[in-house]
């Protein structure tokens, strides 16, 4: 499934061409009715015009109770230019969720040592008191600001370095930190429900579906940017479960 983000769809309108319009854009004609199913629409993807409603892409967009007249009956306009065959882009969701697992369980490991620290030091004995969903909200305050910046500075975090995943803008490049950090806040938000118990898990399943779907989660979808990803081999396999081991022994050990 391609997934266009950018200023990227053209559409026809009173056999005219109109574009370039972003994916918002184009929702929102979709919404007060000035598209519809039988709408003509064009991305750099295709070789011809396409009925808006035979595209997966747009699926989310359209009510399933509008039906798709058979052909036009106009002369279609030219394409806008000539058409690219763009890569289809991978959609791997279990290297994304261990790359985010990486990434949670170290910061919330840092966090505990952290607090450990703190209240050996200062004899802070509340610190000792405080229940596993406190930290996990205190490590995501502290990981959304730290994964933003890895991501506008480098386009991956170390979780993402090692299997392999970069995250860049609709254009190719590096993301602004202000999309960087909104993205992840989204992340946090709708894929991980901010980490409390059975909400995580249902926001998790809600991901998932919505990226196997469409071939992109919410949030890189709002922010328009991309998750390219690499080759996995053996060895990044191994560390994926090296550190994962650590981690748990080192949990096991500080408790």
């Amino acid at each position: 499934m391609v997934i266009m983000v950018g200023k990227q769809w053209y559409y026809i309108d009173s056999f005219q061409t109109v574009g370039p319009v972003d994916r918002h854009e184009l929702k929102e004609l979709f919404q007060n009715g000035s598209l519809n199913s039988n709408t003509y629409v064009w991305y750099e993807s295709l070789t011809e015009w396409r009925k808006a409603g035979t595209l997966l892409q747009l699926s989310e967009y359209i009510p399933k109770t509008e039906t798709i007249s058979e052909s036009a009956d106009f002369e279609l306009p030219p394409l806008p230019h000539n058409p690219i065959r763009l890569e289809e882009p991978e959609v791997r969701p279990w290297p994304r969720y261990f790359a985010r697992l990486i990434d949670i369980y170290f910061i919330s490991l840092f966090v505990g040592l952290g607090a450990g620290l703190l209240s050996a030091a200062f004899e802070w004995e509340f610190v000792d008191k405080i229940h596993d969903a406190a930290y996990t909200i205190v490590s995501a305050a502290v990981w959304v600001p730290i994964e933003a910046i890895f991501i506008a500075a480098f386009g991956k975090t170390p979780g993402k370095w090692i299997l392999n995943m970069e995250i860049v803008s609709s254009t190719g490049v590096l993301m602004d930190y202000q999309k960087a950090i909104r993205r992840s806040l989204l992340v946090w938000v709708r894929g991980y429900g901010l980490g409390i118990g059975i909400v995580a898990f249902i926001t998790m399943i809600v991901a998932y579906n919505h990226l196997t779907r469409y071939g992109v989660t919410t949030w890189d979808r709002d922010e328009e940017c991309i998750v390219k990803h690499g080759a996995i081999g053996l060895w990044r396999i191994l560390a994926v479960i090296s550190l994962i081991a650590t981690y748990i022994a080192l949990n096991f050990l500080i408790k």
